[in-house]
Parts: structure tokens; C-alpha cells; sequence
């Protein structure tokens, strides 16, 4: 009986080594980190009221941002009761305020529409980018968002057509130091201004004759590495 338990005792000692040698051969250890989104664009759109002028100064905006550009049902009877001769949307804009950052390395800010569509019907030339400002103001018209000059090698885009088809519009270029900025990007349906000139480059009136409908359609902003 003696010898039955001390052989016992030596197999579960044998069986208690190997154990101890599998464990220690295989031993799951987790790790994790956080990662911050080091290249970031962020976007915010808000309504202004133009009040039917052609400077900014005394322009209106709604505070609150919204989801979309409503321009609404268009016209072609200016404000002061004149033929316009063009379909468009008055008096409001939009702005879309974008916010770029990418940790110093040089970046550019786009844009990018195919158009405003309804059936087989595409408003391109009529919807553009009117205006772009390099140090926007908070919505209270007073306060700036940026709080230091754009730099020197950095550079706006050119106003022109919303929708470029296939190619993006470039808005802003951050030049070699890659700071992050905020810039401001008008969008609107405008008619030709009061000398008749046209409001930005590739403008095509909207024509009394464009078939009705509800016309949408998509603004891409993005951000890109160069």
C-alpha cells in the first residue's frame, strides 16, 4: 500500500512539472495604444443673408449650422423690383467653414460637385464658389476663428464653378509649414452683378427657360497630403 501511494505522489508531480513547462512556453500578454487622427477635416455650413448686395459687411448669418444648402425656389426679379434675366437665388448663401489640420505636413482643402440634377436636367455653370476667405469671422460677424495671419506660402483657390465634374476644386493650399487653419467657402446661385459682369469665373445664367423641378445634388469637401 506504501508503495502504491509513493507512486501515486510521483506521477502527479510529473504530471504538475510538464504543466508548469506548456504554460510558460505560450503566454498571451494584450497590448493596445491610441492613435489620433493626425490628417482631419472638419466642416460647417451655415446660411447668410446677403440683403441683396454685393458686399459682405453687412451680411446676416444664422447662427445655428444646417445639414444642407436649401436655396429654395429661384427667381429672376431682383430685390429692387428689376429683370434679372437669369434664374437665381436671393438673397441667401452659404458658407461652409472648413478646418483643416495635419500635424505640420502640407495639405490641400477641395471641393468637389457633380452638378444639381432633376430628371435629365444638370445645373452646372450656375452654382459656384462666389467667394473664399482666408480669416473668417465667428457667425457674430466680429470675432475671428483663426487667431494668427494665414501664412505666407499659403494660398486660396480661385472662385469658379461648384461643380467640377470629375476634378476637384481646389480651395485652399497650406503651404510648407502645414498649419492648421480655418478658411471660409461661399456657395450660392447668383445672378450677374449690378455692372453685368459675372460673379465668378465659368458663370453661365441659369436660363428662364431651365425645365422645372427640384433640383440636388452632392458638395464633397476633402483634405489630401502633397
Amino acid at each position: 500500500m506504501k508503495k502504491l501511494i509513493s507512486m501515486l505522489l510521483v506521477i502527479g508531480l510529473a504530471l504538475w512539472v510538464v504543466s508548469m513547462v506548456e504554460a510558460a512556453t505560450s503566454v498571451p500578454v494584450t497590448a493596445n495604444a491610441s492613435v489620433t487622427q493626425e490628417l482631419a477635416l472638419t466642416v460647417s455650413v451655415n446660411k447668410v443673408d446677403s440683403k441683396g448686395t454685393e458686399t459682405y459687411t453687412d451680411d446676416t448669418w444664422d447662427p445655428t449650422p444646417v445639414a444642407s444648402m436649401a436655396f429654395g425656389s429661384l427667381t429672376h426679379t431682383l430685390l429692387s423690383g428689376g429683370e434679372a434675366g437669369t434664374l437665381y437665388s436671393t438673397p441667401y448663401y452659404y458658407v461652409a467653414l472648413l478646418s483643416g489640420s495635419s500635424t505640420g505636413r502640407k495639405y490641400k482643402m477641395w471641393s468637389n460637385c457633380s452638378g444639381l440634377v432633376s430628371g435629365t436636367v444638370t445645373i452646372i455653370n450656375g452654382f459656384g464658389v462666389t467667394n473664399l476667405d482666408d480669416n473668417p469671422k465667428k457667425a457674430d460677424g466680429v470675432t475671428p476663428i483663426n487667431p494668427s495671419p494665414k501664412p505666407a506660402d499659403a494660398s486660396l483657390g480661385s472662385t469658379g464653378l461648384a461643380a467640377g465634374g470629375t476634378q476637384p476644386k481646389l480651395l485652399y493650399d497650406s503651404g510648407l509649414t502645414g498649419a492648421a487653419r480655418v478658411i471660409g467657402a461661399y456657395f450660392g446661385i447668383p445672378p450677374y452683378k449690378s455692372d453685368g459682369s459675372i460673379p465668378y469665373a465659368g458663370f453661365v445664367p441659369l436660363s428662364l427657360d431651365t425645365p422645372g423641378g427640384t433640383y440636388t445634388g452632392t458638395v464633397t469637401f476633402s483634405i489630401t497630403l502633397y
